[in-house]
């Protein structure tokens, strides 16, 4: 299955075409993903059209939008959204709603971190999105759903033996 990942929930706003293999291995295709930093712009379809060129994939083959579904940037989210709506309207490919602290807790587990892990991600104005995990070398699993927190609430955590990341 050949999958669109959409990510515009923070500044740094990307796309990637990914081939989804047997089970849970999926790998992406090469040189197949964009990245774009800075202000908002209106380029996410240039974003999209260049991940497929980069990746020999038509619009037609994509069977499946992964999007970002933050905490973060609620334009970009809601972008986003459009995007994926516009498409499964038009193609009528599956969509996906991915969390971003679930994302961030992968990549720690795929970086080796095991054990108890909060993720922190900055919700601006000195609060910030807080999640804790379980970790080990296999899988992973949620134990203190995405909150809220303030910036005293977030500094405590920090001092009872969780791993942060972020």
């Amino acid at each position: 299955m050949k999958i669109l990942a959409v990510e515009f929930s923070s500044a740094q706003r990307s796309i990637a075409v990914l081939q989804a293999g047997e089970g849970r291995a999926h790998h992406a295709l090469a040189s197949a993903e964009v990245v774009e930093t800075g202000p908002r712009s209106t380029r996410a379809l240039g974003m999209v059209e260049e991940a497929l060129q980069m990746a020999r994939v038509e619009r037609e083959q994509i069977e499946c939008l992964a999007i970002g579904l933050g905490p973060g940037s609620y334009t970009g989210i809601r972008a986003a959204i459009a995007l994926a709506q516009g498409w499964e309207l038009a193609r009528g490919v599956k969509l996906l709603g991915i969390s971003s602290a679930d994302c961030v807790a992968a990549q720690a587990q795929a970086d080796g971190v095991c054990g108890r892990v909060r993720v922190v991600i900055d919700a601006q104005r000195g609060e910030f999105y807080v999640a804790g995990y379980d970790m080990d070398a296999a899988s992973w699993r949620l134990v203190e759903p995405l909150r809220l927190a303030t910036f005293a609430e977030t500094s405590a955590k920090a001092q009872d033996n969780a791993v942060l990341v972020g």
